[in-house]
């Protein structure tokens, strides 16, 4: 059947536009990160880093503790793997000195933890962190997500206009409203990224949010007769071939009859 409300785009195809246009927002998003957002982190909550870095220090000075330096932030560390040779250096095997690396470890994070001065520092860096990491994903998607789907006349993502497919109005086949795509875009930002985003990272896991969020739409699409993520299908859009969605008053998008 030629009719082209049937027609729909192949799984791989609407998979392949859905996870290049995935990449490519959190490509940009971890270039930001690691670029211009921890610089300006740093630069913004340098005293917390402070506070943080001589509280942990002490701490491990005070006990003999051997530690490092991280080059994002330049947090002191607890040297774990010099500590277990040093314990095997004298006398312990790999197994006790394991344990006692991981006693030490849970004693310097307790007593660190005591200070009034490193839980208000470490709340402190800990918001920035996240404000940064929300502003980091902000950019590439408004840019992907909002502003060329909504310059596009078809609705178009950068990879959908690639492969020539654009998101129409699941109920008549004619481009979605510049609204629907503002609520497909904070529904994308706010509850597929933010929302589990900093559930993930509160539970320790810092990017489960996309390996879950990428498995869901992969389901959604498998089981959608649309190849519809759930983003689509809670606001009504089918992604579609260019060539079957209509713009009304246009004449290269005049219905052509079955032949």
């Amino acid at each position: 059947m030629n009719d082209p409300s049937e027609r729909k785009p192949s799984f791989w195809k609407r998979f392949g536009v859905f996870f290049l246009d995935a990449f490519i927002v959190f490509g940009v998003y971890l270039g930001l990160v690691y670029g211009a957002g921890n610089f300006a982190l740093k630069a913004a909550t340098s005293n917390e880093i402070s506070i943080i870095q001589e509280e942990y220090r002490t701490v491990m000075v005070t006990h003999g503790y051997p530690y490092i330096q991280e080059e994002i932030f330049g947090f002191y560390q607890f040297d774990d793997l010099g500590y277990i040779k040093s314990q095997m250096e004298a006398g312990k095997t790999y197994e006790q000195a394991e344990k006692a690396a991981n006693e030490a470890s849970t004693k310097i994070d307790e007593e660190v933890t005591k200070s009034e001065n490193y839980n208000a520092a470490f709340k402190t860096f800990f918001a920035g962190y996240n404000l940064m990491r929300a502003a980091c994903m902000a950019i590439p998607m408004i840019i992907f997500e909002l502003i060329i789907p909504v310059a596009t006349k078809k609705r178009q993502t950068l990879f959908m206009k690639v492969f020539r497919l654009g998101m129409a109005k699941k109920e008549d086949s004619t481009p979605i409203p510049t609204m629907r795509v503002v609520g497909r875009f904070f529904l994308i930002y706010v509850v597929e990224y933010l929302s589990l985003a900093f559930i993930s990272l509160y539970i320790g896991w810092e990017y489960i949010a996309f390996g879950f969020g990428l498995l869901a739409s992969v389901a959604s699409m498998s089981f959608t007769r649309n190849r519809a993520t759930i983003h689509d299908l809670l606001f009504g859009i089918n992604v579609k071939n260019v060539d079957d969605i209509y713009t009304v008053g246009d004449p290269e998008d005049a219905v052509v009859e079955e032949q």
